[in-house]
C-alpha cells in the first residue's frame, strides 16, 4: 500500500502542477484530497469581474467563474495567507467598505497582466442625500497588500476617520486616492488615515481629498509607519481652531512614522500647515513641500508650508518653497509648545511673507533647533523672530543666534536650488550621525567622498564630471 500511496501522491502532485494554468493562462490551485491527505491548498488565487459580466461560481478560481463582488472573493481565500485576489478593470460601486484583515494581496488586473490603477476603480458610491456613507477600504494586517486601484468618492460621517482608506497595518501601493472626505467637524484623514503598525503607503497619488484635519493624509500611532514616493496634491483641511490643519498631511503623536521622498504640493489649510502639520512627533525627509496655502488670518493661523508643534517633530533634507500665507506669518512656523522641533538641511526659499517664524506661545522657554539650513529670498523677510531658535551652520539674510552661521547670500545653479561652484554653503555644514549612507533631495550622497563635509541646504554641490549612481551612494 505504501508503494501505491506514494505513486498516487506523485500523480496528485503532478495533477496540481498541471492545474496551475487555468482560463487565460492564470495560475490557480485546486484542492486535491488523496486518502484524507490534502496535497494542494484551496484557491491560491481568485478572480473578480464587474457585476453583470457573468454568473459567478465559488470558489472563483478563474475568470470564467469569477466573483462579481470583491468582498466575496476576499472571503473565499480568507484563511490562506499570501493568496492573491485579481480584480478585473472596471468600476465597482460599493455598498460597504472593502475589508482586508488577512495576509492576502488585492491587486488590479488589465489585459497586459499588470496592476492598472486608473482603470480599476473602487467607488464609495456616495452622493447627496444618500442615507448611508462608507469609505472605500479598511486594511488591517501587516502582511496584506492592496495594489493598483483608484479609490474615490468615499465619505465617513461625524466622529469617523479616513474617508477613502483606513489602515491599521499593511501596504497600500500604486493607488490613486481621490475625492474622498472625512467629516468637516473635528475629524481627520480625508484621503487616508494610517495608524503606524507595520504600515506603509508607497507610490500613491493622494489628490483632491478633504477633511477637518489632514485633508490628504492623517498619520498617527507609536508603531512603525512609512509614507514614501507619493504625490500629495490639492487636498484641503477645513479646521479653523488654533494649531490645527494640515492640508496635505496631519501627523499627530507618530514618533516612528516618516514621510520621505514625496511631493507635497498645492494643498490648503484654513488654519495651520498648508502642506504639513506635525503635532508632538513625526518626521518628514527628502520631500518637496511647495506651493501650499494657508488661507485665513488670525493669531494662531500660520505655517503655509510646515507647522511644527512639539520637540519630537522634525523636517530634514526638504525644499520648502513658493508657499503662501494669508496670515501675517511664515512658511515654517512653530509655536514652541513642548519644544520647537528640529529643521535640518532644508532650503526655505521664495515663500510669500516670511520664511521662518518661531514663538513661545506657552512661555516654556523651548526653542527650535536649526542645522545646516538655508533661509533666503522670502518675500517680506527670511526670519520673523530669532528669539526662540538655536541655529548652527545656517544661512540667512537675518543674523541668526548660534554658531557658524552666515548672512552671505546663497549662490544657486541656474534654474534650481543646488549650490553653484562659488556658493558659501559648500562644505560649510555640520556633519551628523544620520548622514551616514544618507542622500540629499536629488539622491546624491549627503556627504561627498572628496571633502567629507556636508553642504548647507537640501542639495549637495556636484562638481562637473561627478558620477552619480542610482542610489546616490
Amino acid at each position: 500500500m505504501g508503494k501505491d500511496y506514494n505513486h498516487m501522491k506523485t500523480m496528485a502532485i503532478e495533477f496540481c502542477r498541471n492545474a496551475m494554468f487555468g482560463a487565460r493562462g492564470l495560475r490557480f490551485l485546486t484542492m486535491v484530497v488523496l486518502w484524507g491527505v490534502g496535497v494542494c491548498a484551496l484557491a491560491t488565487n481568485v478572480f473578480v469581474v464587474t457585476p453583470g459580466t457573468l454568473t459567478s461560481e465559488w470558489p472563483y478560481t478563474n475568470w470564467s467563474m469569477a466573483a462579481t463582488n470583491i468582498q466575496d472573493a476576499l472571503d473565499a481565500i480568507n484563511t490562506n495567507n499570501g493568496n492573491i485576489v485579481f480584480v478585473s478593470n472596471g468600476t465597482y460601486y460599493l455598498t460597504n467598505q472593502i475589508v482586508v484583515t488577512n495576509a492576502v494581496v488585492l491587486r488590479s488586473w488589465n489585459v497586459a497582466g499588470v496592476a492598472e490603477r486608473m482603470a480599476t476603480i473602487l467607488d464609495g458610491n456616495n452622493y447627496v442625500d444618500k442615507p448611508v456613507t462608507n469609505r472605500c477600504l479598511y486594511l488591517d494586517n501587516a502582511n496584506a497588500m492592496v495594489d493598483g486601484f483608484t479609490m474615490r468618492g468615499g465619505v465617513v460621517g461625524d466622529l469617523h476617520i479616513g474617508g477613502g482608506v483606513l489602515m491599521y497595518g499593511g501596504t497600500l501601493t500604486n493607488c490613486i486616492v481621490s475625492n474622498n472626505q472625512s467629516s468637516i467637524y473635528a475629524w481627520w484623514g480625508g484621503g487616508i488615515v494610517m495608524y503606524a503598525d507595520q504600515s506603509k503607503i508607497t507610490h500613491c497619488l493622494i489628490i483632491s481629498n478633504a477633511a477637518s484635519l489632514g485633508g490628504g493624509l492623517g498619520l498617527r500611532g507609536s508603531g512603525v509607519g512609512v509614507v514614501e514616493h507619493c504625490e500629495i496634491i490639492g487636498n484641503k483641511a477645513n479646521h479653523t481652531s488654533n494649531w490645527n490643519g494640515g492640508g496635505g498631511i496631519y501627523m499627530n503623536d507618530a514618533p516612528n512614522t516618516v514621510v520621505r521622498d514625496c511631493t507635497i504640493a498645492n494643498n490648503t489649510a484654513v488654519a495651520c500647515g498648508g502642506g504639513v502639520n506635525i503635532m508632538t512627533s513625526g518626521g518628514v525627509e527628502n520631500c518637496r513641500i511647495v506651493s501650499n496655502v494657508q488661507t485665513s488670518a488670525g493669531s494662531s493661523r500660520d505655517g503655509s508650508g510646515v507647522h511644527i508643534y512639539g520637540s519630537n517633530a522634525w523636517v530634514r533634507n526638504c525644499l520648502i518653497a513658493y508657499n503662501t500665507n494669508v496670515s501675517s506669518k511664515a512658511a515654517v512656523v512653530s509655536p514652541g509648545y513642548t519644544g520647537g522641533g528640529k529643521i535640518e538641511n532644508c532650503t526655505i526659499v521664495n515663500n510669500m511673507k516670511y520664511g521662518l517664524y518661531v514663538f513661545d506661545a506657552y512661555a516654556t522657554g523651548n526653542k527650535m533647533v536649526l542645522v545646516n539650513t538655508i533661509i533666503c529670498s522670502n518675500v517680506l523677510s527670511d526670519v520673523l523672530s530669532t528669539n526662540y531658535v538655536v541655529c548652527s551652520n545656517c544661512m540667512s539674510s537675518v543674523e541668526l543666534p548660534g554658531k557658524d552661521n552666515t548672512t552671505n547670500a546663497p549662490v544657486f545653479q541656474g534654474g534650481g536650488f543646488r549650490p553653484a561652484a562659488d556658493s558659501p554653503g559648500i562644505n560649510a555644514g555640520l556633519n551628523q550621525a544620520w548622514m551616514a549612507g544618507a542622500v540629499d533631495l536629488s539622491g546624491s550622497r549627503r556627504v561627498d567622498r572628496f571633502s567629507y563635509v556636508v553642504d548647507m541646504g537640501c542639495y549637495e554641490y556636484l562638481p562637473k564630471g561627478m558620477l552619480i549612481t542610482g542610489n546616490g551612494r
